[in-house]
């Protein structure tokens, strides 16, 4: 074979540009452990959007069973939310959970979407951005509230007036009012009348009355001189007619609410409705509202100023009047603002008036806290203006927090002040601690002459098993602050006098010598570690641990003991095997014992365990546990099935399962072992049963077969990740151009597809600039990763490789020729 020169020169420089393009990989910046610890979802965020996706939870696990995922995956979490389970741990369960509902729709707030194989698309920029956001959010959420505005933050109905509570003798009618007039003894009857609108009622045999304006009690007096006029016997005396008037149903008023509230306007409200209640409709004051002097206007006249601070504070309606037609509340500004925090009960921003002081912003806040330091305060001042000079803006100033509320100390507050009561000192003095061998460990008054043998009394003395040759008591240097160590013991003439600060330590033997322990394995209910107490036998700690296990040879077991002699020449444990009495029950009532002498055993009893013994509870022969197998999803009977023999195929197990639903999509099942895919060709394997596509299935494995899904999910590296309506034919890139394009940090070589069975195939380059792209099915998922970063070329490198590809064409052809 011949190459032209001419052909070979240009294959060179083909080969020559292919080394100079390479571009040199690097590590990628984030590591596929970190994406998925920034990708994992905690319990509390599944829950909330679980909550706030509407769905129930049959309609949650619906969507999962129907997209092949274990329905229930969901149920810890709802059960959660539902008060009837803890907090599910999370961990890979919770990435499991939040990974399916990502695929069934329910996406998960915060959650990073964009995490492809082992790069991460966010930058530290963004990170930094969206902590510092959250950090501020964070920060806000601590910072004190204006006092009272929490009060109309919730849409409620606490404020609004019942129509059918009673009223006042004081309530004045008005057109749109209801009354209901009974009249008993020489006539009974009753009649419902309404205030028309020019304000008048009409009482049969009576006429027409007017009631506008008049109060409940002003209409009583009219009614007895009207229905005495038609009625003779309520003129009588005694009176052998009565009559009551009581009011219907209630007229609705108009009233105006403006100014600093958070929705000014015009609102209809009950005619007995309040100030409290016009504020509440209206949202309540702004930011910026006052809650202190709320002004009402009335027909053009002003009622003056109403304070709410009485009713929050003291829980007293006084300046909560009844509003009439057309009044016009209007909230001003509040003007003098003090932010209180510390040792209060509670921290707020509270609205000041003229006169009033400190111990009034200590009544608003709730008072003080046992624990509040009352000697001093701390109060930030913003300087008046006329008081100001460059680079004193603010000051600090001390408040004596306790004279000030006495009235001793006089102290003016101003506008902007922040008040900061501190918190005592969590130091305890004139105390000594005592901790260990005594009956009352803790921490004691230190009395006048007090001494080691009185401290130990007053705790009530030591139990039997301590040490009473050494206590230690640790003694403090308050100029140093460091502890000096005095050594004495209990009795003996060695008593030590305490001093301020003192920490008493007392030993016990069971405290300074761990517990010998044995250990029970193999076929017991509950295999473990157990404490030794002297005399017990291979059959006391079977029964410590549970019992037998169905499949357990339940008379005789073998006993580990350690060898720790140094003349064991490399000898680490002995065994023995002893034979067990049948008094211990077993699981299967049809065990035959052998006979007693049988085995030529010693029997348990005459063997005593000791330290660190180890006894083993084996299987029968040819016992083998069930092996279970679950098969979900779209099958005629899901469900877990116990395998019938240890080669059974998944064929076996999908026919038990009755076969495939109409709805089951074949090419999208899969198989699932330790929680990872396991690539199945399942139409082959339903196909051909028995055959090499046709595996055989282990305990704990799950066939899971999934409804068929018509679209393609692009993530990664391209300006929208979306699901793509599939359509036959469709190639790799003609789904990726469909979710925007590759983006211009996309690696195109590195492209992978999984499918739905959990088969996955990547983009694999050829020769120079040929590559071959795996198809694309129903179901699947494309993941475009983002190009790893570049190092600089190293030119002087890659002419030399370059060179040498050149030499040894060059060398090829001349050979050939």
């Amino acid at each position: 074979m011949k190459l032209s020169g001419r052909l070979f020169f240009v294959f060179a420089l083909l080969v020559a540009a292919s080394v100079l393009g390479t571009p040199q990989r690097v590590e990628a910046q984030v590591t596929r452990a970190q994406a998925q610890a920034l990708a994992g979802a905690s319990p509390e965020e599944i829950i909330t959007q679980l909550r706030e996706s509407g769905l129930s939870r049959e309609q949650v696990k619906t969507r999962l069973r129907r997209a092949g995922y274990d329905p229930e995956l969901a149920d810890p979490y709802f059960d959660a939310m539902e008060g009837e389970g803890g907090m599910p741990a999370g961990g890979a369960q919770g990435e499991r959970l939040a990974n399916a509902l990502r695929d069934v729709g329910v996406t998960l707030r915060g959650t990073p979407s964009s995490i492809m194989g082992d790069t991460l698309m966010i930058d530290s920029d963004s990170v930094l951005w969206l902590d510092s956001l959250q950090l501020q959010q964070d920060s806000l959420d601590q910072l004190p509230q204006l006092f009272g505005r929490a009060l109309f933050r919730q849409r409620t109905n606490r404020f609004s007036a019942l129509q059918n509570s009673a009223v006042g003798s004081d309530y004045r009618l008005g057109p749109g009012d209801e009354l209901l007039l009974i009249l008993t003894g020489d006539v009974e009857a009753a009649y419902t009348l309404d205030v028309n609108r020019e304000g008048i009622v009409v009482i049969p045999d009576v006429g027409q009355v007017s009631v506008v304006g008049r109060t409940l009690e002003q209409l009583d007096d009219v009614l007895r001189q009207r229905l005495g006029q038609a009625y003779s016997g309520i003129r009588e005396s005694p009176a052998t007619t009565r009559f009551s008037v009581s009011l219907g149903a209630l007229r609705t008023i108009s009233i105006f609410v403006g100014g600093e509230v958070e929705r000014p306007g015009r609102y209809p409200v009950s005619s007995v409705a309040t100030l409290l209640e016009a504020l509440y409709e209206a949202g309540g004051p702004n930011e910026i509202g006052s809650l202190r002097r709320i002004r009402i206007d009335r027909a053009g006249n002003g009622l003056g100023e109403f304070d709410l601070y009485p009713y929050l504070v003291r829980g007293s309606a006084t300046s909560d009047i009844r509003l009439e037609q057309g009044d016009l509340v209007f909230v001003p500004p509040a003007e003098s603002l003090v932010t209180v925090e510390g040792a209060v009960r509670r921290e707020a921003i509270f609205e000041m008036l003229d006169g009033e002081g400190v111990s009034d912003l200590v009544r608003f806040a709730g008072g003080l806290h046992p624990y509040a330091d009352t000697r001093r305060a701390e109060v930030k001042r913003i300087l008046p203006p006329a008081e100001r000079s460059a680079g004193r803006d603010r000051v600090v100033l001390d408040l004596p927090i306790s004279s000030a509320l006495t009235g001793m100390t006089s102290f003016d507050l101003a506008a902007g002040d922040h008040v900061q009561v501190f918190e005592t000192l969590e130091t305890i003095r004139n105390s000594v601690t005592i901790r260990g061998a005594v009956w009352s460990p803790g921490t004691y008054q230190l009395a006048e002459g007090m001494t080691l043998e009185d401290l130990i009394e007053r705790a009530g003395g030591t139990p039997p098993d301590v040490v009473d040759g050494v206590v230690h008591v640790a003694r403090l240097d308050q100029q140093s602050g460091r502890r000096a160590l005095i050594r004495s013991s209990i009795g003996g003439g060695s008593d030590v006098s305490l001093a301020e600060f003192d920490e008493v330590t007392l030993f016990g033997r069971d405290s300074l010598l761990l517990p010998d322990s044995v250990a029970a394995f193999g076929f017991v209910q509950k295999p473990g570690w157990y404490s030794l107490s002297e005399g017990m036998t291979a059959e006391d700690l079977v029964l410590l641990a549970g019992g037998f296990r169905r499949g357990a040879i339940p008379w005789q077991v073998e006993i580990v003991a350690p060898v720790r002699s140094s003349s064991a020449q490399g000898i680490l444990n002995r065994s023995i095997d002893v034979s067990l009495s049948p008094l211990i029950p077993y699981p299967d009532s049809s065990m035959v014992w052998p006979e007693v002498g049988d085995a030529g055993l010693d029997p348990a009893s005459s063997v005593a365990l000791g330290a660190d013994y180890e006894v083993y509870v084996r299987s029968l022969p040819q016992y083998d546990e069930p092996r279970r197998v679950d098969v979900q999803g779209e099958v005629q009977r899901p469900g877990t099935y116990v395998l019938r023999t240890p080669d059974e195929t998944l064929s076996s197990l999908v026919a038990r399962a009755g076969g495939l639903s109409d709805e089951g999509y074949v090419r999208g099942a899969r198989l699932e072992r330790d929680g990872l895919p396991v690539g199945v060709d399942f139409e082959t394997a339903l196909a051909q049963p028995g055959g090499d596509e046709d595996p055989t299935v282990f305990d704990g494995d799950r066939i899971v077969v999934p409804v068929y899904d018509p679209t393609v999910l692009v993530r990664g590296a391209v300006p929208f990740e979306t699901r793509i309506q599939y359509r036959p034919g469709m190639s790799l890139d003609d789904v990726v151009a469909q979710a925007g394009g590759y983006a211009s940090d996309a690696d195109k070589g590195r492209v992978s597809v999984t499918y739905p069975n959990g088969r996955r195939a990547v983009v694999r380059k050829r020769l120079l600039f040929f590559s071959s792209k795996p198809e694309v099915r129903p179901g699947s998922t494309i993941v475009v990763p983002v190009e790893l970063e570049r190092q600089g070329t190293d030119w002087g490198q890659a002419l030399n490789q370059t060179l040498a590809v050149i030499s040894a064409f060059a060398t090829v052809y001349l050979a050939v020729r």
